[in-house]
């Protein structure tokens, strides 16, 4: 789920590292253009894509048994993209990938998360936008199992 590489674990380790991390995210919905937003005083290019300069708050809560459980993104401001965002992801499901890089060398990910966290609901107020967040649930996934029978799919009755 994370992955922290040898360069993130040094610099970490390091009490004389006076770079900071900066936390970079993508928030995508099918219906709408995704948003790259940094959580730094300035928009940040990584692997030739810029993240605008954004107030957010990203918790990851829970990590047991590979699974996040109880995560929040807060964005700090609302206009009529995030409004919009909001109105289409309690429709149907988006999601947010995060990464991490270091400040002066922002095209080499420190740590991400991977899969991407689906987006369960949002909310707005005129100040800030919450989203739960977790991963994609297998209960959320479609079977087409209607009008399969033992003498059509012997293979989904065979004795295992």
């Amino acid at each position: 789920m994370r992955t922290i590489n040898a360069a993130a674990i040094a610099l970490i380790n390091n009490p004389n590292c006076n770079k900071a991390f900066i936390c970079l995210i993508e928030i995508s919905h099918p219906q709408l253009d995704t948003l790259y937003l940094a959580r730094d005083s300035a928009d940040v290019v990584s692997n030739g894509r810029t993240y605008t300069a954004f107030p957010f708050d990203i918790d990851l809560l829970d990590e047991s048994q590979n699974e996040i459980t109880g995560s929040k993104l807060s964005l700090g401001w609302v206009d009529s993209s995030i409004l919009d965002l909001v109105q289409k992801v309690n429709e149907t499901p988006g999601t947010v990938a995060a990464k991490w890089v270091v400040e002066g060398d922002t095209n080499t990910v420190l740590w991400q998360i991977d899969p991407p966290l689906m987006i369960k609901k949002a909310t707005a107020t005129v100040k800030k936008a919450d989203f739960d967040l977790g991963l994609r649930s297998l209960e959320d996934e479609e079977v087409p199992v209607y009008g399969k029978g033992p003498n059509t799919h012997p293979g989904l009755y065979a004795n295992r």
